[in-house]
């Protein structure tokens, strides 16, 4: 394999670096735009070049010397020959109207020839903005020919569109005609980093952060790899000595993965229950504990009784008694127009008197329940 063809790829987390080559896989389905097969959520050696390049290492920046000529000249075909009418009847895209509508809309764009996308490149990198509209317009193909790839995926089709139009955007702004590159294959990795980190962000319905999805990722990738090795799925253990991380911080990453579960979805052997009927309410108190309320409450003020009015009605007004609401000894002064010193004295006098062992046992039995 010659330098040219080989993209070395290094993930910052890990240390690890691959080596992709393009002269190998430039003819199968991992860069054929137009197949989409949405029954499996396998990374493919090009989203992986994607994924460690544009999220993992948190680079911006991509330039032309990332993409081999091999890469290039494969994809640039590809884009070009994408079949608009055919991705109309996709099984796996919505065809409401809104996406016939922009499908038929980008559909009337003309394919650029490599001299006018050359002068327009150059006109852009001047800053001309007719020009680099006309560029983003003439490549909103491509954006569909990736987005279709991430459907199934937790976004809408159209939200997936609008995600790569802006990795687009990006990518012409960036893009360096001089180089020799085309624009559809340097733009291609914006998009893709653009669609990846939607899917990160918004795809979920609790939001996992970025960093914590690329540790999600790489566990289940090395999950596969260790099934296909080790003839079973792994365990937490096998999983922490691959990767060389505390196996309690396997199982916390594998529990962040799990989905929400609905309370109206079915369950039991016959369906005929839903999952929120067995799920306790500890805003509501159970019968027996009200009963034991009651009871309390009622022993508690025969208690009370053995009290002055005035004791009774402070210790009362201190502990929510009788409405719930506990005051403090200001508040309770500013009632009886004494001084919080005073309404300490008595109810410290109450308590004295609640003291006497005749009374406790009468209490025992409700505070131990």
């Amino acid at each position: 394999m010659s330098e040219d063809n080989r993209i070395v790829l290094e993930d910052r987390e890990t240390t690890d670096v691959e080596t992709l080559d393009y002269s190998s896989v430039s003819s199968n389905n991992d860069t054929n735009y137009t197949e989409f097969d949405g029954s499996s959520d396998a990374i493919t050696k090009n989203e992986a070049a994607d994924i460690s390049i544009g999220i993992s290492s948190g680079n911006d920046d991509f330039t032309d010397e990332d993409i081999s000529e091999e890469d290039l000249s494969e994809e640039d075909k590809e884009a070009r020959s994408l079949d608009m009418e055919a991705l109309s009847n996709l099984e796996n895209i919505s065809a409401d109207d809104p996406v016939r509508i922009y499908l038929k809309e980008i559909g009337s764009y003309p394919l650029l020839t490599p001299e006018r996308e050359h002068d327009l490149a150059v006109r852009c990198k001047n800053g001309d903005l007719s020009a680099k509209q006309e560029l983003v317009e003439c490549n909103l193909r491509l954006v569909v020919s990736i987005a279709k790839r991430y459907t199934g995926r937790g976004m809408n089709f159209l939200d997936l569109i609008q995600e790569g139009n802006i990795g687009l955007m990006r990518g012409v702004e960036k893009f360096e005609p001089d180089r020799g590159f085309k624009l559809s294959t340097y733009a291609t990795w914006w998009i893709r980093q653009s669609i990846a980190r939607a899917l990160a962000d918004q795809s979920r319905t609790i939001r996992v952060p970025v960093h914590m999805v690329e540790l999600i990722n790489k566990i289940k990738k090395t999950s596969r790899q260790l099934a296909l090795e080790l003839g079973h799925e792994p365990t937490t253990q096998d999983l922490s000595l691959a990767l060389d991380i505390p196996e309690e911080r396997i199982q916390e990453v594998i529990n962040y993965d799990a989905g929400p579960a609905s309370l109206d979805s079915k369950v039991g052997e016959d369906e005929d229950s839903d999952l929120g009927s067995f799920i306790a309410d500890d805003k509501i108190i159970s019968p027996e504990q009200n009963i034991n309320n009651v009871m309390m409450k009622q022993q508690l003020d025969k208690i009370l009784v053995n009290l002055s009015d005035r004791e009774r009605e402070v210790l009362e007004m201190r502990y929510g008694l009788v409405d719930g609401h506990e005051r403090t000894l200001e508040e309770i002064g500013t009632i009886y127009h004494v001084t919080r010193e005073r309404i300490r004295q008595i109810e410290n006098k109450a308590l004295h008197k609640l003291q006497n062992p005749k009374y406790k046992r009468e209490l025992d039995g409700f505070l131990e329940s």
